[in-house]
């Protein structure tokens, strides 16, 4: 017998780094001299931004800076202060060997900070975060395309999965002088700012991507010192950025991440010389990702007429990134006041602790726990800080379920209700990306024993009781006869049957 076994390649995308590094954050720290005395810590945020990360053989090394906000009271207990710090961080992640086609996801996180006032001057700060570091790399296989010889028969499959095509980076800069705008007192200092990008569209070209989004812009800050009066800005900044990649086609699914590498908020004069003007600058970074559909036609079964095969079969897995959706949502709660003495609450901003995704196709639902932070004033002026966990439910709409989504804070607002309630709003935007799995059973190994041929058939039909449901490759099988020659025999359009049939077998 004529035998022979045709191999093609098949590429999938496997994550083969996924890493975690702990990183402290130890210091004592000296008040800079514009700033008043500490009376009181309220509170001590942590942000940490990846600045640059360098390849060297098999390791990876990431720098860093870490950026430290502590809010506090003076000594009058009235007016909110802030004083900022900052330090460099570097980690490092080993790497095995990796193709020109690697794609790096990088994201930080706080784990926790803590600060305390030594003394008026001093604040001891002990804190850390993580930095987690996944590496999606192309995998090649070798898969049997075709198994021919005289008398053998083959079942095919598709294999399709997603696989990293083109990867590229882009830094620009959104700066904007912006008007407070409205009735808003002019500003003296900034207290709390948050920056954060939010990707709308990821337009693909031949050959470049056309990403849109904004900037959100949230600003708390102090407009009367003395007696310790706060408002709050928000501002949203478009902005577009071309990003060229080579060999991009409209076929492919193309990914856009945007991260702040550095961000400045600061009031400015007008020209009437009120701190009325907000400036805003921030370096960002555009990571693009390009997944291409790989698709091949593998044999999954083979038989012969004319003697035994022999399969050593494996499970392949495989994964398809199949789009990239994002939503905008707002989560809208109503809670009791932190304590009865609440007169009015200076600002507030909110954090996501966890996320996750439940259900399927419309009744899907983004649930997860976010913090809220308050900054109120009681009936005698002074200020103190309050934060509460609450979880969280919302709806989003079909797209497909991705148990990892990715969710940023892009606005945050609360209500006095009266009666001790407060109603908290948050707008979340949410990216997801639905992928699904599948583990494919393939021949390894194909061979045939001619040393044990089969008899010769006597006949050339015979008759076999089917039931419903019976597959007709199988009954092929087991009678050595070709599954076309079944269904033609029996006038038959289906592979599986949906009754009880006799059939007759035509043997080859």
């Amino acid at each position: 017998m004529d035998f022979r076994v045709s191999e093609t390649a098949y590429t999938t995308c496997e994550a083969v780094v996924n890493a975690v590094s702990e990183q402290p954050v130890d210091g004592d720290f000296i008040l800079p001299e514009y700033c008043p005395d500490v009376a009181s810590v309220l509170k001590c945020h942590l942000t940490t931004t990846v600045q640059s990360r360098q390849m060297s053989g098999d390791r990876l090394t990431m720098e860093g800076t870490v950026g430290l906000r502590v809010l506090y009271l003076d000594e009058d207990r009235r007016c909110v202060r802030v004083c900022e710090f900052s330090q460099p961080f570097s980690t490092a992640f080993s790497l095995p060997p990796l193709t020109n086609k690697a794609f790096f996801y990088w994201h930080t996180e706080t784990d926790y900070v803590n600060c305390r006032a030594v003394s008026p001057r001093r604040l001891d700060i002990h804190g850390a975060f993580t930095v987690t570091l996944t590496v999606m790399d192309t995998v090649e296989h070798e898969v049997i395309a075709a198994v021919e010889g005289d008398g053998v028969y083959t079942r095919r499959t598709p294999l399709t999965c997603t696989v990293p095509a083109a990867f590229q980076e882009k830094p620009f800069t959104v700066s904007e002088v912006l008007e407070l705008g409205g009735d808003r007192h002019p500003a003296e200092t900034m207290v709390y700012t948050a920056v954060t990008p939010r990707v709308s569209e990821c337009k693909v070209l031949q050959n470049k991507a056309i990403v849109k989004g904004a900037l959100q812009v949230c600003g708390l800050y102090v407009t009367d010192a003395v007696n310790g009066t706060m408002e709050e800005a928000t501002a949203e900044i478009p902005f577009s950025q071309i990003v060229d990649m080579e060999g991009l086609s409209e076929e492919w699914l193309c990914d856009a991440m945007i991260t702040v590498t550095a961000s400045e908020v600061h009031v400015e004069s007008s020209q009437g010389g009120d701190n009325t003007l907000l400036s805003v600058s921030a370096k960002l970074l555009c990571r693009l990702y390009g997944w291409r559909l790989e698709s091949v036609d593998a044999v999954c079964d083979a038989y012969s007429a004319r003697c035994p095969l022999q399969m050593e079969n494996y499970n392949l897995p495989t994964m398809r990134l199949n789009a990239v959706h994002r939503d905008e949502v707002t989560v809208r709660q109503t809670c009791d006041l932190p304590t009865e003495d609440v007169q009015d609450i200076s600002g507030v901003w909110c954090t996501v602790l966890s996320v996750g995704m439940t259900g399927d196709g419309d009744s899907m639902k983004l649930d997860g726990r976010l913090l809220w932070c308050m900054l109120a004033e009681d009936g005698r002026g002074e200020v103190a800080y309050y934060e509460r966990t609450e979880p969280f439910s919302v709806s989003l709409a079909d797209g497909g379920r991705d148990d990892k989504p990715q969710v940023t804070v892009c606005h945050t607002a609360c209500q006095m209700l009266g009666n001790g309630k407060v109603e908290m709003r948050t707008t979340l935007a949410v990216t997801r990306r639905p992928t699904s799995t599948a583990a494919y059973t393939v021949p390894r190994t194909v061979t045939a024993d001619e040393t044990a041929a089969y008899p010769p058939d006597k006949a050339a039909l015979k008759i076999v009781y089917a039931e419903k449901g019976e597959s007709l490759w199988e009954i092929a099988r087991r009678s050595r006869t070709a599954v076309e020659a079944i269904m033609e025999e029996n006038h038959l359009t289906e592979d599986v049957l949906s009754a009880d049939t006799v059939l007759m077998i035509p043997l080859s």
